[in-house]
């Protein structure tokens, strides 16, 4: 499993905290975020070669 495909099921479990603000938040801080970080930093990684400074 790619890690975007992880952030897409992360994102599908919030729908179960979505009238619970308290839990969402929870959820998204501990659970969402997390995953989203870590596709963001593979994605950096892989593109930093075409990146000229």
């Amino acid at each position: 499993m790619n890690k975007f495909d992880i952030v897409i099921k992360e994102l599908e479990g919030l729908e179960q905290f979505f009238m619970d603000s308290e839990k969402k938040h929870h959820y998204i801080k501990n659970q969402l975020t997390p995953a989203f970080v870590a596709w963001k930093e593979s994605v950096q990684k892989k593109l930093q070669p075409y990146i000229t400074n």
